[in-house]
């Protein structure tokens, strides 16, 4: 299966119980579907939250480095680092769990001088599992345009989100052999 998909997204939310809308911050997102033959969403989630630096270097070859640095990937608030080299494209990153929802959803909001969120989605397939792995940057506002613009000119560029798209890719088909 596996596709991908890369677009600037604004989004408009209803908050429970408001009657006023409001607009979400603009965000440059990256999506990638893939297709996990023969594995179920319980076990693709069961061994995300229970990562450590061993099965994580031995997920891809672009992984240098798996930490978790305060409680558990099994509850919110959890703090993760990790490291990952994709081509000459270096990301580490400190990553807090904001959204869990067992066997379906992981949410984090990263730390780093740009703002981000890393969403795992996972759903059962009639073949095993699909997952989506959305990740999310950018600043809001009419400022936020011109920065998102600088950072698709300097860094995000088609080259990174065709070097993530491969990498995700990769490291999820990757748990066929390792689960």
């Amino acid at each position: 299966m596996g596709g991908n998909s890369y677009s600037l997204t604004s989004a408009i939310i209803r908050l429970p119980g408001k009657s006023q809308l409001f607009k979400e911050e603009e965000m440059i997102t990256l999506t990638e579907k893939i297709e996990i033959k023969g594995k179920t969403p319980e076990q693709i989630y069961k061994w995300l939250i229970d990562l450590d630096n061993d099965k994580y270097q031995k997920w891809h070859p672009a992984h240098k480095e798996w930490r978790v640095i305060q409680q558990t990937p099994r509850i919110t608030g959890s703090v993760v680092y990790f490291d990952e080299q994709l081509n000459h494209f270096r990301l580490r990153f400190t990553g807090k769990l904001i959204e869990l929802k067992p066997n379906k959803h992981l949410l984090y909001k990263l730390k780093s001088p740009v703002p981000g969120r890393l969403s795992l989605n996972f759903e059962a397939t009639k073949t095993g599992t699909k997952v989506i792995h959305e990740l999310r940057v950018g600043y809001p506002g009419g400022l936020g345009k011109i920065t998102d613009w600088l950072l698709r000119k300097l860094y995000l560029t088609k080259e990174f989100e065709g070097a993530l798209s491969k990498h995700a890719q990769e490291e999820f088909k990757n748990l066929e052999r390792l689960l």
